[in-house]
């Protein structure tokens, strides 16, 4: 499946965008303000279903984090009537347990500082604008999300292979103690 990729576009402007640098069969979504919305995520969830073809017999697993945007019902039925089953996070766990926040956004922050570098260095008098963000992001984006990532991760958040012990005591602490 190809990346997709939401940014601040022009105020006014809400619609799938052609992507400035990604490769063919992959959508942008642009939205006024540049965050995302349960309209964005329902759009989202077209895009993954008519890319990953789930059926019956091989549904797909979506693991989420618990935005507002991933409550939008109209995507969550939609999904859920073309053999996708949604997993959404408790709030203040991701970092631990959703895929692309333990192996993924890392690599993905550090190779987007480079590129974003090299075009800087490249082209020191101008400034990058939301246009340039998709040519910017997709050689990080193929360089951090490699397999050995993603199996890394599945394997770190103990999700496959299934581990009921990839957590200890201590990740369910408080993280301080306070005296009320």
């Amino acid at each position: 499946m190809q990346p997709r990729l939401l940014d601040g576009s022009p105020p006014g402007t809400q619609e799938t965008c052609t992507p400035n640098g990604w490769t063919s069969g992959t959508q942008e979504t642009c939205t006024p303000n540049g965050w995302t919305s349960g309209e964005v995520f329902l759009n989202w969830m077209h895009f993954l279903i008519e890319q990953l073809r789930p059926t019956a017999d091989k549904k797909v697993l979506v693991l989420l984090d618990n935005h507002e945007s991933h409550k939008y019902y109209p995507a969550i039925e939609y999904g859920t009537k073309n053999n996708v089953v949604i997993l959404s996070l408790a709030s203040h766990t991701t970092r631990k347990m959703l895929p692309t926040d333990v192996a993924i956004h890392g690599p993905l922050k550090t190779h987007f500082e480079r590129e974003v570098n090299i075009f800087q260095k490249s082209q020191p008098d101008r400034i990058i604008n939301q246009y340039d963000v998709s040519r910017l992001l997709a050689p990080a984006f193929l360089k951090a999300a490699v397999g050995i990532n993603s199996v890394h991760a599945f394997e770190r958040c103990g999700i496959w292979p299934v581990n009921k012990h990839a957590f200890g005591d201590e990740h369910f602490a408080p993280t301080e103690a306070h005296q009320i």
